[in-house]
């Protein structure tokens, strides 16, 4: 198994992950029943379907999961028969803001970034315990975003000015750091000493 995670840092801006899995299909549980396999789980397994990815681990007689990655498929599974194998693809929720477009133009006067990027998620029906978003440095005397803007562009155009990140954490929270982020707590301070011997 190998898995990479990285940031945007520190240009800022919105960065979206993706995430292949190839699962072992020797016994065609997730190939559909015209091929000769099993048809139901293959029917589940749909574009736009959420997915979660874990990392798990068994130590000592413990058993912990370690999360990696939440978001939704983003095409059917790709099966080899000959090589026995299954292959998914999955972006994360920021594929979601990038999909969708303002049906009307919006104008914001006087809020900081994270008080717009809120109202945008809001009504995108986002709730309050799926976002995370810190204080703005920012103040935006004055936005104005036309009719069919990307939301995903109109997120990083405010976050690049403030020149801080938005992304989505490997548990499915979407998060704004501010360009403080990293100058302070537990990142300025030494979290653990190494010794050579």
């Amino acid at each position: 198994m190998d898995y990479e995670r990285s940031l945007n840092m520190p240009l800022g801006g919105v960065t979206k992950a993706l995430a292949d899995a190839t699962l072992d299909n020797t016994s065609r549980r997730y190939t559909p029943e015209d091929m000769g396999g099993n048809s139901e789980l293959f029917t589940s397994i749909l574009p736009r379907r959420p997915i979660i990815i874990n990392a798990g681990f068994d130590h000592d007689g413990i058993f912990d999961i370690i999360p990696q990655f939440v978001g939704i498929l983003t095409e059917k599974p790709q099966v080899s028969r000959r090589g026995g194998q299954a292959k998914l693809k999955a972006a994360d929720f920021n594929d979601f803001l990038q999909n969708r477009f303002l049906d009307q133009n919006e104008m914001y006067t006087g809020e900081r970034t994270d008080q717009i990027i809120e109202h945008i998620l809001t009504d995108l029906g986002f709730a309050t315990a799926q976002y995370d978003l810190e204080y703005g440095i920012n103040v935006v005397p004055f936005a104005m975003f036309d009719k069919g803007s990307r939301y995903s562009d109109i997120i990083d155009r405010l976050v690049k000015a403030e020149n801080g990140h938005f992304y989505q954490d490997e548990i499915g929270i979407l998060r704004f750091e501010n360009r403080q982020h990293w100058d302070s707590s537990p990142y300025t301070e030494v979290q653990q000493t190494l010794y050579n011997s």
